[in-house]
């Protein structure tokens, strides 16, 4: 996946009622994970993308 769809996909449950169940440590990486995207030209690591996917994944019925 690319950082758009990335920016994209987290942004969208960040903003959905997926926010209300979210771990802590999911909403706070999330948060990290896209001001790091939108301030910059950054390059998710592995693990970041893999963790961006699991998230991604998880909460993606809240998306459609």
């Amino acid at each position: 996946m690319k950082n758009a769809e990335i920016i994209k996909n987290l942004g969208l449950i960040l903003e959905s009622e997926a926010i209300n169940y979210l771990e802590s440590s999911e909403r706070l990486f999330l948060m990290n994970i896209l001001q790091k995207l939108e301030t910059k030209n950054y390059e998710l690591s592995e693990n970041e993308q893999i963790l961006s996917n699991k998230i991604i994944k998880k909460y993606n019925k809240f998306l459609i």
